[in-house]
This record gives structure tokens, sequence and C-alpha cells, in this order.
């Protein structure tokens, strides 16, 4: 409460009339829809000195949610001097998120909280006596029992942040405004590493081993590449069939991202496609009528030996270009 204090302070002039509605929230459940929606459900509180102030409609408003003024009041009571309000809420929120470490990602989950009346000139302040002394990595606030599926608890902190709006809101004149504090419950989650990181670059290894296989077969002599079943036409058919897997599997990858910056798994998508690509050529230039001598050097050993090298020294740029 001290730093609440500090901040309204500097917030505010000094004697500024407000009417500070001390207010606290508890999720109970928290789904991701999609890659930038998330369903939150839960308890929001409103605490007034002695009762509500003549000409105030108590209530709390979500902005950012598609239902954000569709409260269920569960409860009202009188303890010590304060007259205590809560609703019960259930709202979808969109969220914009960055994908850009996917799957090493770090979320944060926030929920935008205004006064339900609109003109009533309430200054919302966290209710932190409703709640153990805060520490943000003890996640309070949220339900020790919630799932959140493939996500990991981080912490959970209250903040105050200054919106300007370009409208008046039909209060006369718009004129530049930097706006006032309005206060947010943020909840940071990290992903947990054995849901996408584990399922993805099992796939991205899987077609790394099958492409390296893909290099054995080839020869320079007509008679092993008879004996193997090796011709131009049976390998791109192969590294068609291995691109058109790749593809699904990147499909997979943007539909968990959405349509955002491009994460790290994309990048290493593009790598295998650069490889798939140079397994098709070298297979081509390997029956061509005149390969070069690298190639006609050990029966085309010189692509062998380089493939790890290339596509690891390929991941490891991708890697830089994702997370610097």
């Amino acid at each position: 409460m001290a730093e609440t204090e500090r901040y309204l302070a500097a917030a505010y002039p000094k004697g500024a009339p407000l009417l500070r509605v001390y207010t606290g929230l508890f999720v109970k459940s928290m789904e991701f829809d999609d890659s930038n929606t998330v369903n939150i459900s839960g308890y929001v509180w409103q605490r007034y000195t002695g009762r509500v102030p003549n000409g105030v409609t108590p209530g709390v408003a979500f902005p950012e949610a598609v239902n954000s003024y569709d409260l269920t009041e569960v409860y009202r009571d009188t303890a010590d001097g304060m007259q205590a309000i809560g609703w019960h809420f259930d709202i979808q929120v969109p969220e914009k998120f960055d994908y850009r470490k996917y799957p090493l990602d770090r979320q944060d989950v926030w929920l935008r909280m205004w006064h339900a009346d609109f003109d009533s000139g309430a200054l919302l302040v966290p209710d932190l006596e409703g709640y153990p002394p805060w520490v943000d990595k003890e996640f309070l606030g949220v339900d020790r029992e919630t799932v959140f599926d493939e996500w990991v608890p981080n912490y959970s902190f209250f903040s105050y942040n200054k919106i300007p709006y370009a409208a008046s809101f039909g209060y006369g004149r718009f004129t530049e405004a930097t706006g006032r504090p309005e206060l947010y419950f943020n909840m940071g989650f990290k992903r947990g590493i054995y849901g996408a990181f584990i399922g993805n670059l099992i796939s991205i290894l899987f077609i790394s081993l099958i492409l390296f296989a893909s290099l054995f077969p080839g020869s320079i002599d007509p008679e092993r590449a008879e004996d193997t079943g090796f011709n131009t036409l049976g390998v791109v058919s192969f590294t068609v069939t291995i691109l058109l897997v790749a593809v699904f599997q990147h499909t997979t990858i943007r539909d968990s991202v959405g349509g955002g910056a491009l994460s790290h798994l994309d990048y290493l998508m593009f790598v295998i496609y650069v490889v798939i690509c140079l397994v098709t050529l070298n297979a081509i230039v390997v029956r061509s009528t005149r390969p070069p001598r690298s190639m006609v050097w050990a029966n085309n050993l010189a692509s062998k030996l380089l493939y790890w090298p290339v596509l690891l020294g390929l991941m490891l740029t991708a890697a830089v270009l994702s997370f610097n």
C-alpha cells in the first residue's frame, strides 16, 4: 500500500477530490481459447467506507473484455465500518501476446478494470488488505487449484497504467490529456517445456534424420544406383512428400502463435525447407552427366559429411535471429 500511495500522490494534485474504491479479485479458472484470447472467471469485490455514496452505482467493468459489464452480484456485507460487495465474472479477454520466442516464451495476462459508474470519478485502489502479505512469486489472487494446461504460473501483481484516449466520450470538447491511472491485475506465465517444445522438436528431428538417410542410396555408379532403386524422380517425389509433412507441421505451429511475428519454431521450419531443397538439388546433381569432383569423391561422401554441420549451423543462425 505504501507504493500505491506514493504513486497516487505523484499522479494526482494534493487535495484532489477522489472517491477511493478498494477493489480486489480472485481468479478461479483461466483458459487460453486461442492464440490471442483468454477466458477468465472468478470473483471481484469492492469496499466502500461506511456505505456506497449517493448517486454512485457500485460495480467493476473490464473494458477490454467481450462481455465487460456482465457481472452477477453474489454477496453484500458490512464489517468494520466498510461495505463490501462481491460479484462473479466470466469474461473473454483479447490479449496481445508476444510469440517470438515460442515455444520458450513467457506471457503476461492482464485484467484492466474500470469503475462501472463511468462518470463517478471513482479511483480503483487495490484492496491489498484482502490478501496475505503480497509476494508476486506466490501467485496471489489466483486459486491454487486452477489448471493452466501447459502454462506454469510465474507471478501476479496489481499495477496502474495511464491510457491516453483520443476522444472526450461526450464530456465537452476534446483536449489532449494524459489520462488517469487505471487499475490492472497481471498474471505472468512461462510455457512448460514438455508441451509444444518437445512435441515440435521431435518432429523436426525425425524429418532431419530421414533427410540425412536419403543421402545414402545416391551413387555416382549407375549399377549401384540401380541396385538401391535410386533415381532423380524418386528422390524428388520423396522430398516433396517430406515437404508436405513439414508444411503441415508448420501450419500447426502458425495456428498456435496466430498471425503475429515469426517465432523461433518458424525459423527452424525455414531451415528444414532450405535443407529439403539442398537434398533435392544434391540428388539432381549426382545423377547429372558431369557431377562436380566433390560429389565424385568417395561416392558423394562430402554431402554426407557436410549435412549435420550445415543443418546445425543454420539452426544456430535461426536461434540468434529469434532470440536476439
